[in-house]
């Protein structure tokens, strides 16, 4: 196994565990949304509207599928569909301020880290920051903390 390899096994055993899981379930049920629905919610950014249909190629689900889970996230209010003004057909969803919030909890709780990286010393913590950075830059697109 190339050290890429590991290091990938590594980081897939991390978000499998027990701990991250219970934690991203956790979030959704503090939220009121299912896992899926919560997606959704992570993948909506403040100050932007989307196109339901692009919503549902990044999450890579059908377009009846997605119309659930904006259902499923305009119950609790965290977000809304407009009309695209200049085609009605097209419904656009955005996040409400209730949403914003919501997703900034989520984004706040999932960025705790587990205590298996608490327990590196605070050098081996900011060399895995900076090697997992880099490692984010480099991907194609860039992929940003903040944007699942």
């Amino acid at each position: 196994m190339s050290d890429a390899e590991r290091a990938w096994a590594c980081m897939i055993a991390l978000f499998r565990s027990d701990e991250h899981l219970g934690r991203f379930a956790g979030a959704a049920r503090e939220t009121g949304l299912t896992a899926a629905s919560m997606k959704a919610l992570l993948n909506l950014l403040p100050d932007e509207e989307v196109p339901m249909r692009t919503l549902a190629e990044v999450l890579q689900c059908d377009a009846s599928n997605v119309t659930q889970l904006v259902d499923a996230l305009e119950e609790p209010g965290y977000a809304e569909r407009v009309s695209l003004p200049a085609d009605r057909r097209v419904k656009l969803v955005r996040l409400t301020e209730v949403g914003e919030k919501a997703r900034t909890t989520v984004i706040d709780k999932l960025h705790e880290p587990p205590a298996c990286l608490n327990a590196l010393t605070k050098r081996d913590q900011a060399e895995l920051a900076r090697l997992l950075s880099k490692a984010l830059a480099a991907a194609d697109p860039p992929l940003d903390l903040y944007h699942p």
